[in-house]
């Protein structure tokens, strides 16, 4: 479209026009990112499976008499930590839920929802954790390598309140960072010249930060927990070091490696795509916004040379 066209298509477009145009451009552009972040979100459950799968076989290839002295070593750790005298107890989990659980599910889904149930992953040996029951979760015949990193859990939240509150802040990080997400992706940049006044309300102003920030914002929302996780392990690592021969020790901080890996690479790729998604949706907007206008104002000065 040339300057003089530019300018007549600018004259006979009304605020009405431009209204109708921004709801076509805003659900195409939402449509797109949307699709776009299930992508992503994908990426990054793929991208963790293959460091978990590392994690279990480091346990599977332990011996028996090895598997053994783990777990006696444990419970060792668990006495001379404090912790069992401080509640502390660990769950040996090795039934799985039973499959009817999922049947309300539709079936493409039932394999993924079982897959990333906590309690399925912790029967089969792909996860540990603590819970604030001051329970330690584990298979200990397929996972017992990853329990000084949970105790180190459970001396944090039994022992530092603000690690405690890190602890406890991990459950909303990812709702947090998942609503800053959503928020983000299905809005779009105010403008002052949009307004009467030219000028930007306290609202609109909030959601452009937010929006401008997206990606660090995310990443913020994530902080409490990488840092939570990292104080775990470390004293996970010295608790393994001090009762464990060095080959076990050293498969210790292994899987306690690879677990901190899991979560650094969760966070490094829900910020980077948010912030780069944002960039996408107003750029998709402008692009879908002109088309609308151009298609509108050319519908109104066909009906004008027919009249």
């Amino acid at each position: 479209m040339n300057s003089i066209q530019g300018v007549i298509t600018q004259q006979v477009l009304t605020k009405k026009d431009v209204k109708k145009a921004n709801r076509k451009a805003s659900a195409k552009a939402n449509a797109a990112v949307i699709a776009a972040e299930t992508v992503t979100s994908s990426m990054s459950l793929l991208l963790t499976i293959p460091i978990l799968n590392k994690m279990r076989k480091i346990n599977d290839n332990l011996t028996t008499a090895q598997k053994e002295s783990v777990v006696s070593k444990i419970y060792e750790t668990l006495e001379s930590s404090g912790l069992k005298a401080k509640g502390v107890e660990i769950v040996n989990y090795t039934k799985a839920p039973n499959s009817s659980k999922y049947a309300n599910f539709p079936k493409i889904f039932r394999s993924l929802i079982k897959y990333q149930d906590p309690l399925v992953a912790i029967a089969e040996g792909r996860n540990a954790l603590f819970a604030f029951n001051n329970k330690v979760w584990v298979n200990l015949e397929k996972f017992s390598l990853s329990v000084f990193h949970e105790l180190g859990h459970a001396h944090n939240a039994n022992n530092s309140k603000i690690l405690k509150v890190l602890q406890k802040s991990n459950a909303f990080g990812p709702y947090v960072s998942s609503l800053i997400i959503f928020a983000s992706l299905i809005t779009r940049k105010s403008k002052p010249e949009e307004n009467k006044d030219n000028k930007l309300s306290v609202m609109q102003k909030v959601k452009n930060f937010v929006r401008d920030n997206a990606g660090k914002l995310t990443f913020l929302a994530m902080t409490p927990a990488l840092i939570e996780e990292g104080v775990a392990s470390l004293k996970g690592n010295k608790w393994a070091k001090k009762a464990l021969d060095p080959t076990l020790a050293k498969k210790v901080f292994k899987v306690n490696k690879f677990g901190y890996l899991s979560y650094a690479l969760t966070t490094l790729l829900m910020s980077t795509s948010t912030a780069l998604l944002v960039k996408l949706k107003d750029n998709l907007f402008d692009k879908y916004q002109n088309k609308a206008l151009q298609s509108i104002a050319e519908k109104k000065m066909a009906n004008m040379d027919c009249d």
